[in-house]
């Protein structure tokens, strides 16, 4: 929001008020209201520049991960697929939020089988949170998965058997789509 004085009027100000959408050509304010609308306009410029430094942290990350970070055969992505370079289309929320399935996301999931070894409280970790196996399993291999149908993280031995079954809470649409799975 842009705001400019136009004109003083005893204790109350005339504004012009430009939004994206709707245009206010005058608006006559109070002392108090001038003084929350400049605050609302300094918080308003703090927030868009946060915004702006989160955003160019993300676009970092996103660079390294794709052209630094070795992930096939110790290459980067963008070396093995160079065409990453010309993006096929711009992002869209709209689309993601109509298109994007949980059914699929969750069949995917189940598609891989994870590795991983026990600690020393027989607890492993799956997206950043623990579960525990019992003492008797610990520093031993533990094999997971997902299974679509009943929405459970399956714990196998090494030979087999299952050791757990636990409800998966972080797959969810809402999680997911927040990105929040390992928080």
């Amino acid at each position: 929001m842009s705001s400019n004085i136009r004109s003083e009027i005893g204790p109350h100000f005339i504004y012009n008020i430009s939004m994206a959408s709707d245009r206010i050509d005058s608006v006559t304010l109070s002392q108090a209201e001038l003084a929350e609308l400049r605050a609302l306009a300094a918080e308003n410029a703090t927030l868009r520049q946060r915004l702006a430094e989160l955003q160019a942290r993300l676009d970092e990350m996103d660079r390294i991960q794709r052209e630094e970070y070795p992930s096939l055969q110790g290459h980067s992505r963008l070396a093995v697929f160079p065409q990453l370079r010309q993006p096929l289309r711009s992002y869209s929320l709209a689309w993601e939020e109509e298109h994007w399935d949980l059914r699929r996301a969750q069949e995917y999931l189940a598609g891989h089988t994870a590795l991983r070894r026990a600690n020393v409280r027989g607890q492993v970790s799956i997206y950043n949170r623990r579960y525990s196996m019992g003492v008797g399993h610990r520093h031993q291999l533990v094999r997971v998965y997902y299974e679509v149908d009943t929405g459970e993280w399956v714990f196998l031995s090494e030979a087999g058997a299952v050791l757990r079954r636990l409800q998966a809470t972080e797959i969810s649409r809402a999680r997911i789509m927040s990105l929040d799975v390992s928080a």
